[in-house]
């Protein structure tokens, strides 16, 4: 996740998960038969088990630094107007 940056993880997740949520809908099928259209909905919903996985993990990590930086700029504001 290092290597690639947060914010493309995040956004090939989220298409991910749009299309798997998509077949998910879509993909069972009566003109399929029923084996087709319960294996595209097994491999749909591990799809979209995984892409959430994505979103979470990353959203949390970003999120928690984004609450830091505001953190520490705040905090660092507060002791310099103390200080001078």
């Amino acid at each position: 996740m290092i290597r690639y940056g947060r914010r493309p993880i995040m956004s090939v997740s989220f298409i991910l998960m749009s299309i798997s949520g998509f077949l998910c809908a879509f993909g069972p099928q009566p003109t399929f038969g029923f084996w087709p259209s319960y294996i595209i909905f097994i491999l749909a919903r591990f799809l979209l088990a995984c892409s959430t996985r994505g979103i979470s993990v990353s959203g949390f990590v970003l999120g928690s630094e984004i609450g830091k930086i505001y953190f520490y700029m705040r905090f660092n504001c507060e002791i310099f107007g103390l200080v001078f």
